[in-house]
């Protein structure tokens, strides 16, 4: 199947505007026979309350299991902008390791990180099946 138009969408840090050729120039400069669409951000972010029964769950679970909760501004693209309207649930984004990095080249996670994620979820589920 031959793809004959292309709409990039994509998310950045807010504030931040970048001096590059945009995406879409960058693409018509591969093949200038394709269309790109720029339609800007398609998709706009979800950005979760912090006072949902869900959240509140989760702020219990974390120190149960002897972590400490922390809210994070994260600004790119993830699935619950997507997932979030169309199913109209909630949703939060949680889980080890050091979020600056994630989705870099020097993102890891620490094997008792990744234990205790699961303890935290774990106990979540129990909480929210009541």
């Amino acid at each position: 199947m031959a793809v004959d138009r292309l709409a990039p969408g994509g998310r950045g840090p807010r504030g931040r505007r970048g001096r590059r050729r945009p995406r879409g120039a960058r693409l018509q400069a591969l093949d200038p026979e394709v269309e790109v669409g720029n339609d800007g951000f398609s998709t706009p972010a979800y950005r979760g309350e912090k006072n949902s029964p869900l959240v509140r769950v989760f702020l219990a679970a974390i120190p149960s299991q002897g972590g400490e909760p922390s809210f994070v501004l994260k600004s790119g693209t993830a699935d619950m902008n997507i997932v979030v309207p169309a199913w109209s649930c909630p949703a939060v984004a949680c889980g080890p390791g050091e979020s600056s990095l994630d989705h870099t080249p020097r993102e890891y996670m620490l094997l008792p990180e990744f234990a205790r994620a699961r303890r935290v979820l774990a106990h979540v589920l129990r909480k929210m099946a009541i």
